[in-house]
């Protein structure tokens, strides 16, 4: 991880591990946040352990277009024309209130996507590079309660842009490789005005460190498989999550079709679980004949 990075949300939490990680193994980064407090002090820190040279504080806020380009603009001048990767990091808590927690989230990381495209897109004579997402399992999954349903359905977004974004076709003309980290619930701001107590008890899983974030972070930096989320789950190796929407349309696809030659007009859940049992049972059947008429 020895190249040039910007990185938002780098003041703290998974920001700062990733800031740390990528400095300490020879690399340089622009640590963008929107607390100018907590952003100098930590790029002091860095400055002090790493070198002055090897890091520089630019305040952002993430919804804003000519930020990003401000920030872009400061990035050139310091990297020396030599960006390599951008980590959208920005993230807030649904506490914070649907539409503004919806813009940072995800309005923020399309803003990120979108530049990193403009400016060093092969499509614009650019060379390419590569694009880290700060997702969540929530971006997975479904069946928060109301007051988080933002922190969701940003996520989600998150998912389907990075998915979109690093899929070989767009891969193939933009040369900018996407994934997105995964993780379960880590103790950092995000958790702030909950009571992480009481969240615990109700997890089935202790909550995630951010060193073991980080360490998803450096393994996704090192294999850059475009298009893929890390799933960052406690007591649990490091995974690949699956992009399996291509193989479940086909089969309920194909499942509905079965149940229309049973008369079927609409086709529920439950019907295609029916259809699925069927289908099972004609290919054992299928397959026993075979082998009877075989002999054996």
């Amino acid at each position: 991880m020895n190249g040039n990075f910007i990185i938002t949300g780098a003041a703290m939490g998974f920001g700062k591990e990733f800031s740390r990680r990528v400095l300490a193994t020879g690399g340089k980064v622009v640590l963008a946040d929107k607390n100018v407090e907590k952003g100098k002090e930590t790029c002091k820190e860095f400055q002090e352990e790493f070198g002055t040279l090897s890091c520089l504080f630019q305040e952002i806020d993430v919804t804003k277009k000519e930020d990003w380009e401000t920030l872009w603009t400061i990035s050139e001048e310091f990297l020396q024309n030599q960006i390599d990767v951008l980590v959208n990091n920005a993230g807030v808590s649904p506490l914070i209130g649907f539409d503004l927690c919806m813009k940072i989230n995800l309005e923020g990381v399309l803003h990120g996507c979108n530049i990193f495209e403009e400016k060093l897109g092969l499509h614009n004579g650019g060379p390419g590079g590569l694009v880290v997402n700060t997702a969540s399992m929530a971006g997975i999954l479904y069946g928060m309660d109301r007051k988080s349903l933002a922190y969701q359905i940003s996520k989600h977004g998150v998912v389907a842009a990075t998915r979109s974004f690093g899929s070989e076709k767009v891969l193939r003309k933009t040369g900018i490789k996407h994934m997105a980290l995964c993780p379960w619930f880590a103790e950092t701001a995000i958790l702030d005005g909950f009571n992480k107590e009481i969240i615990q008890k109700k997890l089935p899983w202790d909550f995630l460190s951010v060193e073991r974030v980080g360490e998803a972070f450096q393994q996704t930096v090192t294999d850059q498989r475009s298009g893929s989320l890390m799933v960052v789950m406690p007591k649990a190796p490091l995974m690949y999550f699956p992009d399996v929407s291509l193989t479940v349309g086909t089969v309920v696809f194909l499942l509905s079709k079965l149940a229309q030659l049973s008369g079927a007009k609409t086709v529920y859940p439950n019907m295609l679980g029916l259809m699925l049992c069927i289908f099972v049972a004609l290919v054992f059947y299928f397959f026993h004949l075979i082998l009877s008429f075989c002999g054996l």
